[in-house]
């Protein structure tokens, strides 16, 4: 999918991306990435998924804002089936695209953005109390996300996301930030059935993120 898109992960830079640099006591140079002080740490794998990431962000917004939704989800399907979705979970730093709303579901929860990110923050914290969860796990969340059987108001920023699949239930959080203009998944876990009728009954449910797609 990242070749079908143009977006290639690759350890090797351009000559024209790579500079002489002369270490101190030693009159041969080595080369270095331009703009790169050899003294800081730098890996150029990380530094291409971090641009992968961030064309991969930019790319689902723009087509969501256009009210190209289905085609959004639609990469977001593939970026998050594509074998690098596990480097992508391994960078400490980057957040990456793991759903993307309609206009109306944005709305919902006071958001102009249209695209939900999963940050590093959050990935460690489902780490710590959810380490049962592997990588196959989080490949659910665009549909949990997009297409869940009840979405549940938490807050004015703030909504629980009921889905179930194969007979398991699974809950995911998504908030959007105070301006409104980024959009965050805060956590993800499997649920019990009776957890379900439990949520169901306590909150109310947003019949917005129901609506045409």
């Amino acid at each position: 999918m990242l070749k079908r898109r143009g977006w290639k992960v690759t350890t090797d830079l351009p000559p024209s991306a790579r500079e002489r640099f002369y270490p101190a006591g030693r009159t041969d140079p080595i080369m270095v990435p331009k703009g790169i002080d050899p003294g800081f740490s730098y890996n150029p794998g990380t530094e291409h998924l971090r641009a992968i990431a961030d064309k991969a962000l930019e790319s689902v917004e723009d087509a969501a804002q256009a009210g190209l939704t289905n085609a959004a989800q639609q990469t977001i399907r593939e970026i998050v089936a594509d074998p690098a979705f596990d480097q992508f979970a391994a960078l400490p730093d980057q957040p990456f695209p793991i759903a993307a709303l309609t206009a109306d579901q944005a709305a919902a929860v006071g958001a102009t953005a249209r695209t939900v990110r999963f940050s590093p923050q959050t990935l460690e914290k489902q780490k710590r109390h959810h380490a049962e969860l592997t990588i196959a796990d989080y490949r659910l969340l665009p549909e949990i996300i997009s297409n869940p059987a009840h979405a549940l108001r938490e807050d004015d920023r703030r909504v629980r996301l009921l889905w179930e699949s194969d007979g398991q239930w699974w809950r995911a959080t998504v908030k959007a930030t105070e301006q409104g203009d980024e959009l965050y998944v805060l956590s993800m876990h499997r649920l019990r059935i009776d957890d379900v009728s439990s949520l169901v009954s306590r909150f109310a449910a947003i019949l917005e993120w129901f609506g045409a797609r």
